[in-house]
């Protein structure tokens, strides 16, 4: 069923249901009301009436108006009155009554000759010739005994059934009033709210078909913060879809190209070496040749394994607490700066401790140096330094600190518009397209830090070349927690 339809039915089922609950108990109040408000005034009128028969006879029975009787809506009614003995025969009724009046056991008031009958009955309904009354019995003698008398009082309800159904009617009414108008209302909230819903279905729709250049239109439009908030999100979502299946198509373009040119390499080193015989010391040299493009095509695909690993990455990393100075010496060793006679490193490392992977912060480590190498003038100096950060703010010995590493070389730096490029995926700028490198260490990088829940930005050094700034969770040494430990004891003392 559509969203317009079920919502016009709950707008009819919903309310109508309430409101009849409502008219039934409002129409069962009414008629008890005026039911109990018949029974008093016909309860007070017997009362007075018993006591003028037990004063001047059954003739008492015959006046129509009675002195010093309080008024009372009966006054306005037909009154049925008779006088009964005990055993249930009748000593006189009105003429209303028919000819002859019923006995109190025709009524059903009576069970039994010698049944006790309580002082005052109430609620007491019969018919009389089709007409339904409501009456009372009272008793008119105080003294018991065969001959004691009883006076039944009635009077037609037929107000009571007229002024109920008039109720009824007017409840009926108002409930199709009701109904009818929540049937409108709940018709057009439900086109209303589902025209918005039907153009972002179709704009999904449309999207899994392959068109990632739809959009929810005039979302700013939508009047329903709710409904205008999941077109945003969608659009925001197809945004972000579109970047990443950019992102990937780029990605699988650069990675075949950058394995077809080792690979087109080494076969042409290979079909030249066998096309035509050669010495020893030349099969060798094509040897080494193949040996090289088989290292760039190894090292290209550890790099595009590692990036998929750590994209793929579905939590942060745990890893374990070890020294910052340790993976930097080891990063060292395997960088290219170990190897290159024309650049200093200049590091300066307080005693912290990172929890991470080892292997992952080494090759985080390793992959700055080398780009730092690789944009470093002759006889530059490359600047690391590590220091720790109070995640909060003025409090310096918060057991669960940062630490900022950054990374600063002498080059000529990166533009503004290209420190967020240099971390996708194979972007080379100029000089490095005459470079062997495929363009995966700063993006490597990057996305070792994320896993760690770090943050690695590129920023202008203070001398005009590239600053990479690192922060990652740092972890208390031994000498830090003996001292916090001796300064919580100092406070307790």
């Amino acid at each position: 069923m559509r969203l317009r339809r079920r919502l016009a039915l709950l707008f009819v089922v919903t309310p109508s249901v309430m409101i009849a609950v409502a008219f039934v108990v409002t129409w069962q109040a009414f008629r008890h009301a005026q039911e109990r408000q018949l029974d008093h005034a016909l309860l007070a009128r017997a009362h007075h009436r018993a006591q003028l028969v037990a004063r001047d006879g059954e003739q008492a029975l015959a006046q129509e108006t009675l002195p010093e009787a309080p008024a009372t809506d009966l006054d306005e009614l037909v009154q049925y009155s008779a006088i009964y003995r005990v055993d249930g025969s009748v000593v006189a009724a009105t003429e209303n009554l028919g000819i002859p009046p019923p006995s109190l056991q025709l009524l059903g008031f009576l069970k039994s000759a010698n049944a006790a009958i309580p002082r005052e009955q109430a609620g007491l309904e019969f018919s009389i010739r089709g007409n339904v009354l409501r009456g009372v019995l009272v008793h008119v003698d105080l003294d018991r005994g065969p001959g004691q008398r009883l006076l039944l009082l009635a009077a037609s309800r037929s107000d009571i059934d007229t002024d109920t159904w008039y109720l009824v009617r007017l409840m009926a009414a108002v409930w199709v009033g009701a109904t009818a108008c929540a049937l409108v209302i709940g018709w057009w909230l439900g086109g209303y709210l589902s025209r918005s819903i039907e153009v972002i279905s179709a704009t999904a729709r449309r999207v899994g078909q392959g068109h990632l250049s739809e959009r929810v239109p005039n979302t700013k439009d939508m009047a329903e913060s709710e409904i205008r908030s999941l077109a945003e999100d969608l659009n925001d979502m197809i945004d972000q879809l579109s970047r990443l299946l950019d992102l990937s198509r780029r990605f699988v373009s650069h990675a075949a190209h950058e394995l077809r040119s080792p690979l087109a390499a080494l076969r042409g080193e290979l079909e030249l070496a066998l096309h035509r015989p050669r010495s020893l010391e030349e099969y060798r040299a094509a040897i080494r040749e193949a040996l090289g493009d088989t290292e760039r095509l190894i090292s290209l695909a550890e790099d595009l394994l590692t990036l998929a690993r750590l994209e793929s990455a579905t939590r942060r990393c745990e890893g374990s607490s070890f020294p910052l100075q340790a993976a930097f010496d080891d990063a060292l060793r395997d960088s290219a700066a170990a190897h290159s006679s024309t650049v200093r490193i200049d590091a300066s490392f307080l005693d912290l401790q990172i929890v991470g992977h080892r292997a992952d912060i080494r090759r985080l480590l390793r992959n700055l140096l080398d780009n730092a190498v690789r944009h470093s003038p002759q006889d530059g100096v490359i600047t690391v330094r590590a220091t720790r950060r109070s995640p909060v703010p003025d409090v310096k010995a918060a057991p669960a600190q940062e630490v900022v590493l950054t990374v600063e070389d002498q080059g000529p730096g990166v533009p503004s518009e290209l420190r967020e490029k240099i971390f996708e995926p194979f972007f080379r700028g100029e000089k490095e397209r005459e470079d062997s490198g495929a363009g995966l260490g700063l993006c490597i990088a990057r996305e070792i830090v994320r896993a760690h829940g770090g943050t690695l930005t590129c920023e202008a050094g203070p001398h005009g070349g590239a600053r990479f700034v690192v922060t990652l969770r740092g972890n208390e040494s031994f000498a830090q927690r003996r001292t916090r430990a001796n300064g919580e004891d100092e406070r307790g003392n």
